[in-house]
């Protein structure tokens, strides 16, 4: 029996500086305890990969009810704005991603994050 494929997701908030990731994208990643997001502003990509606790950068994984992780980051949503000089400033974006070949890192095409939406800045 084949193991099942996930389709690895993510939302960006930028209102509420809040980057939310599905737990299909955990169980791409084979649901690491901690993990650690990449910035490329060349590429204009974002990377998911696996942490170890005491790196920096990293963040532990706590799962919000049973749909995702969800991280606060207002220099994280910075840097998005940086690279991605086009994205609304209380704009919503949502991102489907694929796993790097042979390796447990989700790779999203910034340049192709659809727009769902403005949120409210609280």
């Amino acid at each position: 029996m084949a193991a099942k494929e996930y389709t690895p997701i993510i939302l960006v908030d930028l209102a509420k500086d809040r980057i939310r990731i599905h737990r299909a994208t955990l169980n791409a990643l084979q649901n690491p305890e901690y993990i650690m997001l990449i910035v490329n502003p060349i590429e204009k990509s974002l990377g998911i990969m696996h942490g170890k606790e005491g790196d920096l950068g990293v963040h532990k994984v706590k799962i919000v009810g049973k749909s995702c992780y969800e991280l606060y980051s207002k220099s994280l949503t910075q840097k998005f704005r940086q690279v991605c000089t086009d994205w609304v400033e209380t704009g919503k974006y949502r991102m489907v991603g694929h796993i790097v070949p042979g390796e447990l890192v989700a790779r999203f095409d910034m340049s192709e994050a659809e727009f769902t939406g403005t949120g409210k800045v609280t």
